[in-house]
């Protein structure tokens, strides 16, 4: 049964304690500058520190560099390095045999069409979860650089044409509103281990809000219950 509930891009304390009210299971803080949610090293670790042992932490970065991966683990001690670029398969071959045994590595994936599946197999031997995330629009008012939390979901639909066996969660245009539906349509397909929310549970660009925090997490929580 999928049981993963992840609010990503958090920045404050308060949008944690919100995350801690109703049972969110994973927690994501952003390294990528072009990000209205990057978040400081010291920032970052203060926020997780709050958390340790009662959720995971999930350090969010973009074609990353040894060094900065470095001082991720050091100063904020991730349980998971989400990779959020356009790493290949053999880069991420690379970071797994560079990262510690005990961090997980997630590998975002970009879906728009079926197609996007194909290679997603490539990356199982080296990563613990995929990420399927709506890939970006053409067009952004945000710019080309800013990888994901745009708001905009994929037709889910489509997830029936993944045929990995690498485990996997469901991101991109997520909310409050329709997570249940993203829900029932994604358990049907093999690997389905929960759901990814940032731009989703925000009042405004960067800025979470404490009452969709809660709602997105209560009504995920419902939707994988089968209530």
């Amino acid at each position: 049964m999928p049981n993963i509930i992840k609010i990503c891009g958090l920045t404050e304390q308060q949008s944690i304690a919100a995350c801690l009210r109703v049972g969110a299971t994973h927690l994501g803080f952003v390294f990528h500058p072009q990000s209205p949610r990057n978040v400081t090293y010291e920032r970052a670790a203060n926020l997780a520190n709050v958390t340790r042992g009662m959720t995971k932490s999930v350090a969010l970065v973009a074609n990353p560099s040894q060094s900065l991966l470095q001082d991720i683990l050091v100063q904020v001690r991730p349980d998971i390095i989400q990779f959020h670029g356009n790493e290949t398969s053999d880069q991420m071959k690379k970071m797994r045999d560079l990262l510690p045994n005990e961090i997980e590595i997630w590998k975002a994936i970009g879906v728009s069409s079926e197609t996007d599946f194909v290679n997603a197999a490539d990356f199982s031997p080296y990563i613990d979860k995929l990420l399927f995330d709506a890939r970006p629009p053409k067009r952004s008012d945000h710019g080309q650089d800013r990888l994901g939390g745009h708001g905009v979901p994929f037709d889910w639909e489509i997830l029936k044409a993944y045929k990995g066996s690498a485990p996997w969660i469901l991101a991109g245009g997520l909310t409050p509103d329709n997570v249940a539906k993203a829900i029932t349509i994604a358990r049907q397909v093999s690997g389905f281990t929960g759901v990814d929310v940032s731009s989703g549970v925000e009042s405004s660009l960067g800025k979470k809000d404490d009452k969709a925090i809660e709602s997105f997490i209560r009504n995920a929580i419902k939707a994988m219950d089968g209530v």
